[in-house]
């Protein structure tokens, strides 16, 4: 009797052991305190959304692209891809219909402002679209890239006055149809001059893959160009950066010059004690005395420097992340700069539903596999950069944004009305699927940064 006793107590402590660690620990987030606008799409609930993206005109109003996945039409035909534009209304208050920008297709997308317009690029032959003010409307400028041009896996677009300036990353062209497991990856820089003259520049091999991700970030410092690629290290390559992931960085003068060498600012072996597997983000963050670098792979993180030539270590922004490897979902993150660091907005699952209970620590087994909902929050959390290469963490605390049972897809920073804004793209509540619930995918926007201070 004694030893059924034993082994009973035994196993209802191994059950809460379990249990409490399925639970988040959410001793450094707050409450959310945001107001939020909510804006419809009209879309269905079956819709997925792929990416959101913002930039300003000329005119001062604020434009959203959000690249969709249309419902099969049926049973085992292809989704096809359709991409939305919604604009912020002429006095301000409220925002435009949302309307199809025709024949676009899959991506990668961006947008860029130059030669006194807002321009959106799309797929891998940087297919063109302007807009017009006269119009109202997004008119079709064919493709920078011609057919028998690279495809690119990846690029960012940065605008800076008549000029649009793009760094992509390709399969080399003399490589065929390469293993993305071996071969490495070109990192091409090319600017559009007044929207019409192309200049091309040599293309930079990197040792990286695109195996698992790798994406590149370009952004103006300082009177220059710096730029971002983050990757998976090739097997040649790994004994000199360490397996994994890793982040190369270059820079060159706006006016004139050539690029800076790339060099590996954090990998394996190189000033990180975070995991760096599974990089699929990154963005550069410049401030007014130090240009930070965002990235989003099995963590979120970011290091920094004041003069490019000696970089921080990492530090983590977050512990969680409700986004895999093998995840759709295009943006996790936004961040920019503050009075005293930086400032971040992240997607991550810590508040997660769960089949599992003090009364059911396996879930749905042996009824099912997946005992965990769809459900994820939006957070936000700045960071101080104390001095040279410190940052305090001693005051942090992440504050919710979005809404407790409900989903958030992606993220983007925008600018309305002159003020800092995130907008991203969710849904009210979900169940165990995304769209299960009936809910649909709509437009939210808020502050960037606590409305209080």
């Amino acid at each position: 009797m004694k030893i059924k006793t034993y082994f009973l107590f035994l196993a209802l402590l191994l059950g809460l052991i379990f249990v409490s660690g399925c639970v988040p620990d959410d001793s450094s987030t707050l409450p959310f305190n945001w107001e939020v606008e909510t804006v419809s799409l009209g879309l269905d609930p079956a819709y997925t959304v792929l990416d959101v993206l913002s930039g300003q005109d000329p005119g001062g109003l604020s434009h959203i692209i959000i690249p969709v996945y249309s419902p099969a039409p049926s049973l085992g035909s292809v989704r096809k891809v359709k991409v939305l534009a919604i604009a912020s209304s002429a006095n301000g208050a409220g925002w435009t219909q949302p309307n199809e920008i025709p024949s676009c297709g899959p991506g990668p997308y961006g947008l860029g402002r130059a030669n006194n317009s807002l321009h959106f690029l799309a797929g891998s032959k940087l297919r063109h679209w302007r807009w017009s003010n006269d119009s109202q409307t997004w008119e079709p400028h064919g493709q920078l890239i011609s057919a028998d041009g690279p495809g690119l896996l990846s690029f960012a677009v940065q605008g800076v006055h008549n000029a649009l300036h793009i760094a992509s990353l390709s399969y080399p062209v003399s490589s065929g149809n390469p293993s993305p497991a071996s071969s490495g990856l070109d990192l091409r820089y090319m600017s559009i001059l007044g929207g019409i003259d192309q200049s091309q520049e040599v293309p930079v091999s990197l040792p990286i893959t695109s195996q698992r991700s790798s994406a590149v970030s370009l952004s103006l410092w300082r009177g220059g160009l710096h730029c971002f690629v983050v990757g998976t290290i090739t097997d040649s390559a790994a004994a000199q950066y360490g397996r994994g992931g890793v982040i190369f960085y270059c820079h060159r003068p706006l006016e004139s010059g050539a690029w800076s060498t790339p060099v590996a600012i954090a990998s394996g072996m190189i000033g990180s004690h975070l995991d760096l597997d599974w990089l699929s983000e990154v963005g550069a963050v410049p401030g007014e005395d130090f240009l930070a670098v965002v990235f989003r792979g099995a963590e979120l993180g970011f290091l920094y420097c004041h003069t490019t030539k000696k970089w921080s270590q990492v530090f983590r922004a977050s512990g969680h992340s409700a986004l895999g490897p093998n995840s759709t979902q295009a943006k996790s993150f936004v961040a920019q700069a503050d009075s005293n660091g930086i400032r971040i907005a992240w997607i991550d699952d810590r508040f997660q539903n769960s089949d599992r209970s003090l009364f059911n620590p396996l879930g749905g087994f042996p009824w099912g596999d997946d005992p965990d909902w769809a459900n994820n929050n939006l957070f936000e959390n700045s960071f101080h950069i104390a001095g040279p290469l410190r940052v305090d963490l001693r005051s942090n605390k992440a504050v919710g944004i979005s809404r407790d049972n409900g989903f958030v897809r992606a993220v983007c920073r925008m600018d309305l009305n002159g003020r800092p804004m995130l907008a991203w793209i969710g849904r009210e509540h979900v169940e165990k699927s995304i769209s299960g619930s009936g809910s649909s995918p709509q437009l939210h926007v808020a502050d960037f940064g606590d409305p209080k201070k």
